[in-house]
């Protein structure tokens, strides 16, 4: 399933190269990937986590207080 940077991505490296495929777009994306430092993938991996969590359909009140402070913990 791809999450919303992804999607976003995607676009992005899309509208830059409208010739390419989809394997290549994904190779691109994947090349991109790979250059980025642990940062930045680590901020990535929390906030596809988050996007998760919160995206559960079947939320119990610990998730719902934690969908309440996530504006909090993406401000780091």
């Amino acid at each position: 399933m791809m999450q919303r940077g992804d999607v976003q991505m995607w676009e992005k490296v899309k509208a830059s190269n409208p010739s390419m495929g989809v394997c290549e777009i994904s190779a691109a994306i994947g090349r991109l990937w790979r250059e980025l430092g642990p940062e930045d993938k680590q901020r990535h991996n929390d906030e596809y986590t988050l996007d998760k969590v919160l995206s559960c359909s079947t939320c119990v009140p610990a998730q719902l207080a934690f969908r309440a402070v996530k504006s909090d913990i993406l401000s780091y």
